[in-house]
């Protein structure tokens, strides 16, 4: 009987997503602006593909992201790149030294502008890589 082999493929691909100087930082309880830069952010992405199926697991260096921009960010990155939507893990490190991507009650509204601008193109970039 004739063994197959199942092959694995895998990608790695990171795109920086460090916003600009002044941005407001989420999770402090006072307005605290960015006033430099000692480590750069990312968006990390682990491509998976076996046989016909495709997974992407997703890191960004943020605190956090509400469920409907993730939705956003997860069909975007599925329409770019024709992976399945249900297949694609889109996950952040929990860091307050990020930009506000979630608005919540005392902490800030959401940079829909850098959301928009930079987290969006950034990660579709990284997942096509």
């Amino acid at each position: 009987m004739k063994e197959t082999t199942k092959v694995l493929k895998a990608g790695m691909c990171k795109e920086k997503i460090t916003p600009k100087l002044g941005c407001l930082l989420y999770g402090y309880p006072r307005e605290r602006r960015a006033a430099r830069v000692l480590d750069d952010l990312y968006v990390s992405v682990l491509a998976l593909e076996q046989k016909e199926e495709q997974v992407l697991i997703i890191s960004a260096d943020l605190c956090c992201i509400d469920v409907e921009q993730s939705e956003r960010i997860n069909c975007a990155i599925a329409d770019a790149t024709g992976v399945k939507k249900s297949n694609i893990l889109y996950a952040t490190i929990h860091t307050h030294s990020g930009p506000v991507t979630h608005t919540s009650a005392g902490w800030g509204e959401a940079d829909v502008e850098y959301i928009t601008d930079v987290l969006i193109p950034c990660s579709i970039k990284a997942a096509k890589e």
